[in-house]
C-alpha cells in the first residue's frame, strides 16, 4: 500500500486540502481519488477518495448513520447546539443541510435504542446527562429519557451489558469526581440508571468489549489520574454491573482508546495514544492474556483514535486524528505483527472525532473526520471513502 501524498496546500478560502474539491450549503461535489500506487484496487488493499464538506460554523462530533431509513448513512452535527443533518445522495456526495432539534450537547453518538431499526441519538449533554433520543425515520428525534450524570461530559459508548438483546449506554463524566454512569435499556430506549461506577481518575476514552472471554461485556477506559495514567478495565457481570477495576497498560498522557481486533485471533486487543509522548501503543491480546505490546511514534499531536475493518480483510485497522499535525493517519498490523502506517492524509487543521458509515452504500465502511479551524464559521467534515 502506498500513503495519500501529504505534499499538498491547503486553500485558506475553501479550507479543502490539494485539489480537494469544497461541498457547501447547496449540495456536494464529486469525490477524488487518492492514488494507491498503481491505482488497481486488490484484495485488503485500502484505496480512498475524499470529500470535504464544509459545515458553515462550528461543530462538534460529526457522525454517520442512516437518518432517513434508505440505506445510505447521513452525516449528522451539532452546530450552535443544534442538530443538523446531511443527507446522503448515495454517491459519497451530500446534500445541504436539515434542520432537526436543539441538542445542547459537545458529545454524541448514532445507535438503535429500541430495536425498530430507525436511528436513535445518545446524546451526552452539556450538564452530563444523557439523553435517550429516538429517530422517527425523518430528521426528527423524540428526547424520551435521560441518565442523570454529573457536568464534564467525556463520552458515551453502547453495548449489551446485561445479555437481553438491546444497547445500553454508559456514560463517563467528571473531573473532581470521575465516574462512568450505566443505563440499562428496557428494549424501548429507556434508560433506567444503575449505581455509578469510580474511575481513578479522568476517563479519555470508553471502549466495551469481552476482555476476558467469558460472554459478558467489559468496559475498558482511558484513565488520567494523579498516582495513574493507562488503560483500566471493569470486568461486566452480565447484568449491567462491572467488577473491580483493573489496570492494564500504563500509558502516560492518554487521551483516548479503542478496542478491536488487529491481529484476526478472533480476541479484542486494546490500544491508546498519547498526547505526552506523541505515540500510539497497541496491545494485542488472547484469553489468556497479552501477547506482545508495541509502542511507535505518531509524528504529530494524537487527540482522536478509532478501530474499524476498513479494507474488509477481517482485521481492524486503527484511524488516529491529529491536531497538530493536522492529518488522518491510518495504522495496520503487517504479516509479522508490526505496526506500519499505510495512510496519512492532510486536512485543512485539526482533527478532533472520527466516526465511520456507509455513505455510498456500496458495504465497505467510510471515514468521517471532525475538523476544526482557525475559523470557527467554516469548520469542516472530511470524507475518507473507502473502496476495497
Amino acid at each position: 500500500m502506498v500513503s495519500a501524498d501529504t505534499t499538498a496546500t491547503t486553500d485558506p478560502t475553501t479550507g479543502s486540502t490539494g485539489d480537494a474539491t469544497t461541498t457547501d450549503s447547496s449540495g456536494s461535489s464529486g469525490p477524488i481519488p487518492i492514488m494507491c500506487g498503481d491505482t488497481m484496487v486488490a484484495p485488503g488493499e485500502l484505496c480512498l477518495d475524499s470529500e470535504v464538506v464544509q459545515a458553515n460554523g462550528s461543530i462538534v462530533s460529526a457522525r454517520l448513520g442512516d437518518v432517513f431509513n434508505d440505506e445510505p448513512d447521513d452525516i449528522l452535527y451539532i452546530a450552535g447546539g443544534q442538530l443538523i443533518v446531511r443527507p446522503s445522495m448515495g454517491n459519497g456526495n451530500f446534500a445541504g443541510p436539515v434542520s432537526s432539534l436543539m441538542v445542547p450537547s459537545n458529545n454524541f453518538i448514532t445507535t438503535d435504542l429500541d430495536g425498530n431499526e430507525l436511528l436513535d441519538l445518545a446524546a451526552h449533554q452539556d450538564n452530563g446527562s444523557v439523553a435517550s433520543m429516538r429517530g422517527q425515520g425523518d430528521a426528527n428525534f423524540d428526547v424520551h429519557d435521560t441518565l442523570p450524570a454529573t457536568d464534564t461530559p467525556q463520552g458515551v459508548v453502547t453495548g449489551d451489558l446485561d445479555g437481553d438483546g438491546d444497547l445500553d449506554v454508559i456514560a463517563a463524566a467528571g473531573l473532581a469526581d470521575p465516574s462512568l454512569y450505566v443505563g440499562i435499556n428496557n428494549g424501548q430506549g429507556q434508560l433506567t440508571a444503575q449505581p455509578a461506577v469510580t474511575a481513578s481518575g479522568v476517563v479519555n476514552g470508553l471502549a466495551v468489549d469481552d476482555f476476558n472471554g467469558d460472554g459478558n461485556l467489559d468496559v475498558a477506559f482511558g484513565v488520567d489520574g494523579v498516582g495513574w495514567q493507562g488503560i483500566a478495565i471493569r470486568p461486566g457481570d452480565g447484568a449491567g454491573g462491572f467488577g473491580t477495576q483493573e489496570l492494564t497498560e500504563q500509558v502516560v498522557g492518554v487521551v483516548d482508546i479503542a478496542s478491536g481486533d488487529f491481529d484476526g485471533n478472533g480476541f479484542p486487543d486494546l490500544a491508546s495514544i498519547s498526547v505526552a509522548n506523541n505515540s500510539l501503543m497497541l496491545t494485542l491480546r488472547s484469553k489468556d492474556g497479552t501477547i506482545a505490546v508495541e509502542t511507535i511514534s505518531t509524528d504529530g499531536g494524537p487527540r482522536v483514535l478509532l478501530a474499524a475493518d476498513l479494507d474488509a480483510d477481517g482485521a481492524d485497522e486503527l484511524i488516529v486524528g491529529d491536531d497538530v499535525g493536522d492529518s488522518i493517519r491510518i495504522y495496520e498490523l503487517d504479516d509479522r505483527l508490526t505496526l506500519v502506517l499505510t495512510e496519512d492524509v492532510s486536512v485543512a487543521d485539526a482533527v478532533v472525532d472520527l466516526d465511520t458509515g456507509d455513505v455510498n452504500n456500496d458495504g465497505a465502511l467510510d471515514v468521517a473526520a471532525t475538523v476544526i479551524t482557525n475559523n470557527p464559521a467554516s469548520d469542516l467534515v472530511v470524507m475518507l471513502i473507502s473502496n476495497p
